[in-house]
């Protein structure tokens, strides 16, 4: 149980395209199999974040249209590749003042 005024967590599910899906399969899984698998893998990965304590909001970043619908029923939030790419740049300026701003002081002799 998260406390008052606690931050939010957010689970970030990263999704390669079903045509690429686990191609180091190729030699046992035919690429049905192997989508059927990275489907089956996904569905699995949101319900156990969706029961996990402390993770808020579930992001999805897939550029994978059947990905992106199912994690969209599911309840995710889905962000397409191309998306955040282009917002790349803001994100990672962002994220370095964050990371600035909560940097524990120097100590005197550091």
């Amino acid at each position: 149980m998260r406390s008052a005024g606690a931050e939010t967590v957010w689970a970030v599910v990263p999704v390669k395209g079903l045509a690429r899906a686990k191609t180091r399969l190729a030699g046992v899984l035919s690429p049905s199999a192997r989508r059927e698998l990275v489907v089956t893998m996904f569905e699995e990965v949101l319900e156990v974040l969706r029961g996990t304590p402390g993770i808020g909001p579930i992001l999805v970043v897939t550029a994978d249209a059947k990905i992106a619908a199912l994690g969209a029923r599911k309840g995710a939030t889905v962000a397409e590749r191309v998306t955040l790419a282009a917002r790349a740049p803001r994100m990672r300026s962002s994220f370095r003042r964050t990371c600035r701003s909560r940097r524990p002081p120097k100590s005197a002799g550091s």
